[in-house]
């Protein structure tokens, strides 16, 4: 039995479990108005994330991981209730081994009154354990214009970001903010330049999304050796280099949310000859930020090759999930 795998459930979600225990899903259900990651577990058991904001009702549109943007040829995504929504079409590919699941999926984005999607996404997710104490969440999407060019206009707001779990917030539990540059808390971080961010701290060791105990190596992620001691986790989220605008200007609050600005600077125009490819590296870690650690991660993934998708030669399998040659 392969050590990360993805198993689809009922109610429109993909649990995916690294040695037998949930460390995240994809929640893609249609009543909703945009798909996201949730549960975001570090391997000690510890909930990173969370739905909504812990203090303001009018931030629902906040969902753990997940892609939006405001400024999609002025139609917001971003906010709920504005009739626009992000829906997925299909899936492409699941993948499992002992060194990684991954996921392939077309997402189309529309405004609530024309059925012609604005943005077209495929969306490649890739899950990895990372020793025993961490691992990671790469995701790469690839957007193109059904109907021929579209502009995300300039804004902070979109097209990837972060709400962590309250504990790890400054200001509604105990967590910090850091930059790749060293810089601390919103006051210092906010509209700056930077090649990841992390949030860190002292959170609730439990989770209520845990698969049923098993007998296991304490050497396993996720393994029930930290359930009870590790209460200090954290997660890193890392820019791509060959992302538009890198390093980008952050949207980052001390309430608990934060995303590298795609559009910061200026929109982007995509069409047929120019589709946008967005690629983000979430690091899931047990303990305090460790910057040497998260410089090596950078560097790997600055170096890494593109997923993608192709059609498969294999038995009873329509694409696979390739990295790489």
């Amino acid at each position: 039995m392969p050590r990360c795998r993805i198993v689809p459930q009922v109610g429109h979600r993909y649990r995916i479990l690294i040695d037998r225990r949930e460390v995240t899903s994809w929640n893609f259900d249609s009543r909703d108005p945009r798909p996201c990651f949730h549960p975001i577990v570090a391997p000690g058991g510890t909930l990173l994330t969370r739905m909504g904001h812990p203090g303001a009702p009018d931030h629902d549109h906040h969902r753990s991981v997940w892609f939006a943007h405001n400024q999609v040829m002025g139609v917001n995504f971003w906010a709920d209730g504005t009739g626009a929504t992000i829906r997925q079409t299909g899936w492409l590919a699941f993948e499992e081994g002992d060194e990684r699941a991954a996921l392939a999926v077309d997402l189309v984005w529309t405004d609530g009154h024309d059925p012609q999607p604005l943005l077209a996404q495929r969306l490649i997710a890739l899950v990895r354990p990372d020793g025993t104490s961490a691992w990671q969440l790469e995701i790469a999407s690839t957007f193109t214009a059904p109907r021929g060019t579209i502009e995300l206009g300039q804004s902070n707001f979109g097209v990837f970001a972060v709400r962590v779990a309250a504990d790890l917030s400054p200001v509604f539990g105990g967590g910090t903010l850091t930059g790749s540059d060293g810089a601390v808390g919103e006051a210092n971080l906010f509209e700056r330049h930077q090649r990841w961010i992390d949030c860190s701290g002292r959170a609730e060791p439990t989770s209520p999304f845990e698969a049923p105990a098993v007998p296991k190596s304490t050497t396993d992620v996720g393994s029930d050796r930290a359930a009870a001691t590790v209460d200090l986790a954290g997660l890193t989220l890392f820019d791509h280099p060959s992302n538009p605008q890198y390093p980008s200007r952050w949207h980052v609050r001390d309430d608990g949310w934060f995303a590298p600005s795609t559009t910061g600077q200026a929109g982007i125009v995509i069409d047929a000859e120019h589709p946008l490819t967005i690629r983000h590296l979430l690091d899931l870690h047990d303990g305090t930020l460790d910057v040497e650690r998260a410089e090596r991660i950078a560097e790997r993934f600055a170096r890494s090759p593109v997923p993608r998708v192709i059609d498969s030669t294999r038995p009873h399998r329509r694409h696979e999930i390739v990295v790489g040659d």
